[in-house]
């Protein structure tokens, strides 16, 4: 949420400040403001307000005989005090943001039970020895409760004494709470003639505690600083209210979800006019394509009408219609959570005379809508544009609107330091610790944050040493309480709750959870004997790998060959499907023998009867096919030997329980029906999911069953399996699914830890205390399936994550030899740490032993190896834990050009960036050893590893969103088509693509040639090894347009008539270098090849040596690759996008989405230039 500014001074903490306890107690509080100052810096903050008052020991309330500075007119005191605060500040080199703020609400007796000329002596006095004695230093003030007025006597006599004194603050700042202090649009003009009657200079505005007035702000280029009036622990908790934790977490409450809105309104801001009764205001931007206003009120419900004139300036005509998507935000409570905001739909307006009215009507006073004004791409005259937007309330007495001609403005949104920002606050009486719920990772090693409220470890200051280095601990009385024992509800409506998925039934979780574990208990012993068949360990198989030369004539098969896909006869595929049933009834799997009740339920829940379920005639034609209990089970059989050996996190044995069994049932069989290879069978598996989710939306209220682990799971699969649907109702339908996933899978905790659930105890029941282990451990991989997921649809469609960074706090999953044991005495046996005993606290102990999956990550971030015999889903882990600072990196470099007319850097030019990425390429490649070290175990074959790893270097070594963009321009035109890319985010204007396509190419080389090696490897993985994970289909597109894009830069670079005159190889080297000399590069070794090849076939395994021959030597190498012989080469590169579309759809039909990408990659190779 465009997190920037903190203020605060240790108060709130038991240490008591200079005045009381001394220089001991002194420093106790400027330890605590030390770390959140560095905290606020680390999270991408831009300054700090240092509050004196508060390490004085004001920190409201002072007890009677209290000392302030100037007393009985000594001010040696004070002088000696801030002397100290410049020492510890320059020791501690607190050089970058800090502003002064002196005194904390001086107007108000509670914090200066003094004149008000001591008042502004002291702050004449502070000024002058700051200034003196630290000149870099910068100070603001009043700080005042109460705004400027032309009659207030405080503010004129200030104005008077830092005029004659020379102390004119740096910045003007006070605070601006409640309906008496009037509004920034009457409080500016106030103090700007004060100003002018005293000849005082104008200086950047601060506002330090405010109510959120967005657009007032906004309209006066004012920082302003959210009020928190937090006391004891909360002060440095709830950041000012805007987020809450229930015990699981913490989450955004609706105002959050607005601030974050508001951060991205990137772009020239609009000038707009509040409403003539001064309770209603818009803010509003202009980007590329979108007029967007924010509007509402928090004080009264009551209906608006928002005028907005000038769209002749936008290009369009004088009359006509347009189209504007609206967005709801609601506030149910500080404590109550709201995933996002409400996406209420599109509406068309019709106008006249180049303007238009949208009625603004909120349901409470406290609910925010978002506009969004689409505007043509063509015709937007960037230099003329005027929009005004007028506000009128739609009462009698207020008919009359706020019009005119309007400028656009020509400052940027946030850009600069008097731009607004919400995000420091401070308390009536307590410093106050901005926690960002969603803090960007810091560039090196990320800090361990504690915000309670010391964010680093106090040992790290030498200044504290001697004192007790304890943080104090808050004890509240509803702290001891557990979740549902006394906990106050939310006061939201049903119908808040209802429709945004809020919970407000705080029952007891652990309970429900129990139960859940007692009735788990007779279900497992019905276990199979063999379902280690399914583990995806590698693994030494003596019949297959000790015999292969034994048949032969002297040679044998590769691995590869293998490994390749079998062709298929083609038959009707009822035909196929009824010999597959018949061939799993000859073999059965007691396992997946659907209950009679879980089939009752799954026919009942799809019978017609309950409403009119789309489903194709395909499917009711052959229902009683498709929906029997024979059927079913191979569709569950299907499931766990495929998609589970990949995704190993449903316990088999939920499908069998009463109330939440036939939904999980139905998830696991519609993915498990996609594997078979029968093409309708993918489009019946989208049908399912679909009706699946809406079922559980709309009939079973999933949102108040906060104990139902096996519901979410169904959720999960189902919203996933739409995700890879190449129809676009499908699809967009799968990711509003999964942000509904997400919001679940935050309510209910799943991606931290609950040792509460069935927690050992002396003397349990064994097989007791093992069900709940396997619970935990089933929670704990839903979890991580659904953080995988979301980082995975995230990299999908080019937009960051729903999950937030620091949310997954999970154990690392167990091995799988642990996971696939069906009864307590074979996990007792295979538990390497127990010496094969059978006790309770050999399954405890286990689980204690395992670290934290964000622990290992660091680990490995710092260079560590995994630990060894990774199993893949917890490897996967890792793997997607480096890779989600990806978001945060590009976010970092973006906000750092903050104009919307100024081109973003390219990533790779950026130092921070260039560090990030080389660290992470270090630490995959930790993991790519290791992954090979056990494909050489298991005879060379590749595991689906390999593919997520490829996939994780493409996404960092090549300007991805660039690339697709550039591709989506050229074949939306002929042939428009909706994919996760494009789901979220439009296509800019390509203008820049040439140029970040040869800066990859030419000053990126490095990269953009280790770029092409792993996209090669994708094309050898999936022709041999594909695993059919839904990670497979986006990674082979992406892969293809890498190469693409390499082949395309490269002829673009070097189709110089040298090049066609130089002939042979021997020549191209030499006149190669010197085409790149003009490009400003020197190549290293250019001419230095006698030894190495001059060609390079990057689909097949490579050695070492020549991938870093390509890699730092390259030009003039030929690139091949099966079918393609130069790549580099006009040809190569439209070649490479037919094999690329081939390759997509001779992969086993699984995912309906790889067809999509298939059609662009054949689209492209039609339009693309050459």
């Amino acid at each position: 949420i465009k997190f920037r500014t903190c203020r605060g001074g240790g108060s709130q903490i038991s240490y008591e400040g200079w005045v009381i306890g001394g220089l001991e107690q002194y420093r106790g509080r400027f330890a605590s403001m030390l770390s959140n100052y560095r905290s606020t810096i680390n999270y991408g903050g831009d300054g700090y307000l240092l509050m004196p008052s508060d390490l004085w020991g004001a920190q409201g309330g002072a007890p009677a005989g209290f000392p302030f500075p100037g007393d009985n007119g000594d001010w040696s005191e004070m002088e000696k005090f801030l002397r100290q605060i410049i020492a510890d500040i320059k020791e501690h080199n607190m050089i970058d943001g800090v502003v002064f703020d002196l005194w904390n609400e001086p107007d108000l007796d509670t914090f200066w039970d003094r004149p008000w000329s001591q008042y502004v002596e002291y702050f004449v006095r502070a000024t002058q020895l700051l200034r003196a004695e630290y000149p870099e230093v910068k100070i603001s003030g009043p700080s005042s409760a109460h705004s400027p007025h032309v009659d207030s006597a405080n503010w004129r006599a200030w104005l008077s004494g830092v005029s004659a004194g020379n102390a004119v603050p740096d910045i003007y700042f006070w605070h601006q709470i409640g309906a008496w202090e009037r509004e920034p649009d009457t409080t500016v003009p106030a103090l700007k003639s004060l100003l002018a009657e005293y000849n005082l200079p104008e200086r950047p505005i601060d506002i330090n505690e405010t109510l959120p007035t967005l657009a007032q702000l906004e309209r006066h280029d004012i920082r302003g600083l959210r009020a928190n009036w937090g006391g004891g622990p909360t002060l440095h908790n709830y950041m000012g209210y805007l987020i809450w934790d229930n015990g699981n977490g913490h989450f955004p409450n609706g105002e959050w979800q607005l601030y974050k809105y508001y951060g991205g309104m990137q772009g020239e801001r609009i000038v707009t006019s509040a409403a003539s009764d001064l309770k209603f205001d818009v803010f509003a931007v202009k980007t590329a394509d979108r007029l967007k206003l924010l509007a509402g009120t928090r004080t009264v419900q009551a209906r608006y009408d928002i005028k907005v004139t000038g769209l002749d300036q936008l290009g369009l005509p004088d009359a006509g219609s347009v189209t504007v998507q609206r967005y709801q935000f609601d506030y149910a409570g500080k404590d109550v959570y709201i995933h996002d905001k409400l996406d209420v739909g599109t509406y068309t307006y019709q106008y006249s005379s180049s303007e238009f009215i949208i009625p603004h009507d909120p349901p409470t006073s406290s609910t925010v809508f978002a506009y969004e004004i689409i505007l043509s791409k063509h015709g937007f005259y960037e230099s003329r544009l005027k929009g005004l937007f007028g506000a009128y309330r739609r009462h009698t007495q207020h008919a009359r609107f706020i019009s005119g001609n309007g400028r656009l403005g020509t400052s940027q949104h946030h850009c600069g330091w008097p731009d607004t920002s919400y995000h420091g606050h401070r308390a009536r009486d307590e410093d106050m610790t901005c926690q960002p719920p969603t803090p960007p990772a810091p560039l090196e090693q990320p800090l361990a944050m504690n915000w309670l409220p010391f964010d680093d470890s106090l040992a790290d200051y030498p200044l504290l040493s001697g004192l007790e280095l304890t943080p104090p601990m808050y004890l509240t009385e509803t702290s001891a309480v557990p979740l549902g024992e006394g906990r106050d509800q939310a006061t939201s409506s049903q119908h808040h709750s209802d429709r945004l998925g809020v919970d407000n039934n705080f029952t007891s979780h652990h309970n429900h959870l129990s139960d859940l574990i007692q009735s788990m208990g007779g279900v497992h012993y019905g276990w199979a004997e063999n379902s280690d068949s399914y583990a995806l360990e590698a693994t030494s198989s003596s019949d297959g790998l000790s015999n292969l030369y034994s048949n032969g004539v002297g040679f044998r098969s590769s691995q590869a060959d293998r490994c390749f896909h079998p062709s298929t006869v083609v038959e009707p595929w009822l035909i196929a499907l009824t010999a597959k049933v018949e061939e799993n009834e000859r073999d059965p799997d007691s396992r997946f023998i659907i209950p009679e009740h879980i089939l009752r339920e799954i026919l009942l829940r799809l019978s017609p009867e309950l409403g009119s379920q789309a489903f194709a005639d395909s499917f009711l034609n052959n229902k009683s096919l498709l929906l029997n209990k024979s059927s079913l089970s191979l569709f569950l059989r299907s499931y766990f030997k495929s998609f589970h050996g990949i995704y190993p996190f449903i316990d088999w044995s939920f499908l069998s329980m009463p109330i939440w069994g036939w939904s999980l049932t139905l998830a696991v069989a519609a993915t498990g029906a996609r594997y078979l290879g029968l093409e309708p069978l993918i489009h019946l598996s989208e049908e399912l999911c679909h009706i699946l989710h809406t079922l559980l939306l709309d009939e079973l209220h999933f949102q108040k069953a906060q104990d139902s682990l096996p519901y979410l799971q169904a959720r999960a699969l189902a919203a996933s399996g739409m995700c890879q649907s190449q129809q676009p109702d499908v699809l967009k339908a799968g990711f509003a699914a999964w942000a509904l996933v997400t919001n679940s899978c935050q309510q209910l905790g799943i991606l931290s830890e609950d040792d509460h659930i069935g927690a050992y105890e002396q003397g349990q029941n064994l097989d007791r205390t093992w069900i709940a282990w396997r619970f935990r451990e089933t929670r704990r991989r839903t979890g991580f399936f659904i953080w995988l997921t979301d980082c995975y649809l995230a990299l999908m469609s080019e937009n960051q994550p729903t999950l937030p960074p620091h949310a997954l706090k999970l154990r690392m999953p167990c091995c799988e030899r642990l996971w696939q044991a069906e009864t307590v005495q074979k996990w007792c046996l295979r538990n390497s740490q127990s010496s094969r005993e059978s006790s309770g606290i050999a399954i405890a102990s286990e689980e204690i032993s395992r670290n934290m999956a964000v622990d290992v990550t660091q680990k490995l971030w710092r260079g560590e190896p995994p630990p060894s015999r990774t199993p893949f889903f917890a490897t996967l882990v890792l793997l997607f834990g480096l890779l989600r600072k990806r978001w945060t990196m590009v976010h970092y470099i973006t906000d750092s050009f903050p104009s919307a007319g100024q081109r973003p850097p390219y990533c790779g030019a950026v130092p921070e960036y260039m560090r990030w990425r080389n660290q992470t390429c270090d630490s995959l490649d930790l993991l790519h050893w290791e992954a090979l070290s056990a494909s050489i175990k298991s005879g060379g074959l590749e595991g689906p590893i390999f593919l997520h790893l490829h996939l994780a270097r493409l996404v960092i070594l090549a300007p991805v969103r660039e690339l697709l963009d550039h591709v989506t321009q050229l074949t939306q035109v002929s042939k428009p088509q909706l994919l996760p890319h494009t789901l979220y985010c439009y296509p800019k204007n390509e203008v820049y693509w040439r140029r970040t396509m040869l800066t990859w190419f030419c000053q990126d080389r490095y990269k953009a040639r280790l770029a092409t090696i792993h996209a090669g490897a994708v094309f050898w993985h999936t022709r041999r090894y594909s695993s059919g994970s839904f990670a497979d289909q986006y990674t082979i597109f992406l892969a293809t347009l890498v190469l693409w894009a390499f082949g395309t830069a490269s002829e673009l670079v070097y189709s110089d008539s040298q090049l066609d005159m130089a002939g042979d190889l021997e020549s191209r080297p030499q006149v190669l270098s010197g085409r790149l000399e003009s490009w400003g590069l020197q190549e290293q070794d250019l001419g230095n090849r006698r030894r190495m090849p001059r060609m390079i076939q990057v689909d097949r395994p490579i050695d070492d040596e020549l991938v870093q021959h390509f890699i730092r030597s390259g030009e003039g190498m030929r690139v091949h690759l099966e079918g393609i012989d130069d790549l580099c080469c006009q040809e190569g590169s439209l070649q490479i996008l037919h094999e690329g579309a081939t390759i997509l759809l001779q992969q086993p039909e699984i995912w309906s989405l790889a067809e999509a990408y298939a059609s662009v990659l054949k689209s492209l190779a039609m339009v693309a230039p050459g």
